[in-house]
């Protein structure tokens, strides 16, 4: 579904899962929209560079997704509204027409849903690595 993004815009998308747990209990449903939601975002906000999926276990009860990117970043003001349903960053560089401001406040409603945190860390002009912990069964 993504991959028309990544080859318009010649990135690279990098997948590791090695770490993963061997089973996770969950909605898979919830999950999909989660990850597809973060790495959507991730490519439409990065120019050029990469994309990077990471999952891996946590202690024994729980696991890890991070998405990371080389994208435009996130200012530490912008990161503590970016969940706000509706809220758009406003400058030049990273107005999207076609955004509605509901892609984040998607995931994190469904994050609380399926009892995880999710946590962002971003540099303006560097990129954004947003970190969800999930639970291995719910």
């Amino acid at each position: 579904m993504l991959q028309p993004l990544v080859r318009e815009k010649q990135l690279q998308i990098v997948v590791d899962c090695d770490r993963a747990p061997d089973e996770i209990m969950t909605d898979s449903l919830r999950l999909q929209q989660i990850i597809t939601n973060l790495v959507s975002n991730a490519l439409r906000y990065t120019q050029e560079g990469l994309v990077q999926i990471t999952c891996g276990s946590q202690d024994s009860d729980k696991w890890v997704l991070i998405v990371s990117d080389t994208g435009i970043g996130i200012s530490a003001e912008d990161g503590e509204l970016i969940f706000d349903p509706y809220y758009r960053v406003s400058n030049e560089q990273s107005y999207l027409p076609d955004s509605t401001g509901l892609g984040l406040a998607i995931v994190a409603q469904l994050v609380q849903l399926l009892k995880a945190k999710i946590e962002l860390t971003s540099l303006v002009g560097v990129g954004s690595t947003f970190t969800v912990t999930f639970p291995i069964a719910i």
